[in-house]
């Protein structure tokens, strides 16, 4: 997939972070927000992001773009691609983004973002953490707070897990 996204894209695969699978259960959405963040110089920020649409939803679940008037309804094997900073590095307040309720059937999407530069842990496992065992090709699920549903899974521990864990561990001393 990498090779089709910079194909399509030129979008360098060094500098895409993590592919995440997000759920979406009947009834959930997600709030309007960007990608990237205002008013940051850190040139480690989201510049991109892909949005691939893993099923048909039957109603709802759209990804919107209200200042841009656009909408686009979930169908399998539809990928959006967009920009959420622009030439000068700022974040993209056009890029302002929901996902829409879900009103029958469920949502997944397949996501990553894309940054500026490449940084050191971009793309690269951790050295081996003092964890729990989890069995191949368990992944680790991060449900969201907002509206308690949506969901993501995670092909390996991330920086979010390791301090989580080492916090878990702080607590119980």
């Amino acid at each position: 997939m990498e090779f089709r996204v910079k194909e399509a894209t030129q979008l360098q695969p060094e500098n895409g972070g993590k592919f995440q699978i997000t759920s979406y259960p009947q009834g959930i959405g997600y709030k309007t927000h960007t990608d990237c963040i205002e008013d940051n110089t850190d040139e480690r920020d989201r510049m991109a992001t892909i949005l691939v649409y893993l099923q048909d939803v039957e109603d709802g679940g759209e990804t919107k773009f209200p200042e841009l008037g656009i909408w686009v309804k979930p169908r399998k094997g539809r990928a959006l691609v967009w920009n959420n900073m622009n030439e000068d590095g700022k974040c993209e307040a056009l890029s302002v983004h929901n996902a829409a309720k879900v009103n029958k059937g469920h949502k997944y999407i397949l996501q990553r973002w894309y940054y500026y530069k490449n940084f050191y842990s971009l793309g690269k496992r951790p050295p081996e953490p003092e964890l729990p065992v989890r069995a191949s090709g368990t992944p680790r699920v991060n449900c969201d707070e907002y509206e308690k549903g949506s969901c993501r899974w995670y092909d390996e521990w991330n920086y979010e897990h390791l301090v989580d864990y080492r916090n878990q561990r702080i607590n119980l001393k």
